[in-house]
């Protein structure tokens, strides 16, 4: 072979292993890469409420480490609602779940972390305050209502501290307050929900202390 056969052929081949190479290079570059999984998978330090309301919708606050890759949350595998979350904590909503425990899965790519957690009753409201006059006069009378009429008002005088009651400002009789003379008539209210059928199931009793400006 002359030496110029042999100069064309290097350049031949030189040729192709650089055409070969910016192929590859491009095929490189135009590759989707492949996501890598979380190295770590998610742990829990600390819930700050394990009881939740039958109901569902209890906020629910995981303090732990690797949270941020969380995919999933189940309870007694019932997807719940993520509502934030970080790399040291996340947020999720409990869905409704009957009476007792349950079994919380958090997870990630991973691998999963998990806690139990106690459905309890939900709890009803208490009832609201009732409105009452900032003043009354000498000789008026009001009548304190519940929000609904069915509930039962109880209106009594309140005993200070010395053991006196506020008797000579006003009387009371059922639900009904009457200005006797000038000064602060100190009520105590016992709002009551419940009938004789049963618990209200949407409200609970509650008491009030509250005055009213006799004028």
């Amino acid at each position: 072979m002359t030496a110029t056969a042999k100069t064309l052929n290097t350049k031949k081949a030189a040729a192709l292993i650089a055409a070969f190479l910016t192929i590859f290079a491009m095929l490189s570059v135009n590759a989707t890469p492949t996501e890598a999984a979380p190295s770590l998978k998610p742990t829990v330090i600390s819930v700050d409420n394990k009881r939740p309301a039958v109901a569902g919708g209890t906020q629910i606050t995981v303090t732990g480490t690797n949270l941020d890759t969380v995919t999933s949350v189940t309870v007694d595998n019932n997807y719940a609602t993520i509502a934030s979350k970080t790399a040291k904590t996340i947020v999720f909503m409990a869905p409704q779940h009957p009476l007792g425990e349950a079994t919380v899965l958090i997870t990630n790519p991973a691998g999963t972390a998990s806690f139990v957690i106690t459905y309890t009753p939900q709890r009803r409201p208490l009832v609201p305050r009732p409105v009452l006059p900032t003043t009354l006069k000498v000789g008026k009378s009001y009548t304190i209502k519940g929000q609904d009429p069915t509930w039962k008002v109880t209106v009594s005088l309140t005993i200070s501290e010395k053991g006196t009651t506020t008797a000579k400002i006003c009387s009371v009789k059922g639900a009904v307050v009457k200005a006797l003379r000038k000064g602060n008539c100190s009520i105590t209210i016992d709002i009551n929900p419940d009938t004789a059928a049963g618990s209200n199931p949407n409200w609970r009793a509650r008491q009030f202390i509250d005055g009213i400006t006799i004028n």
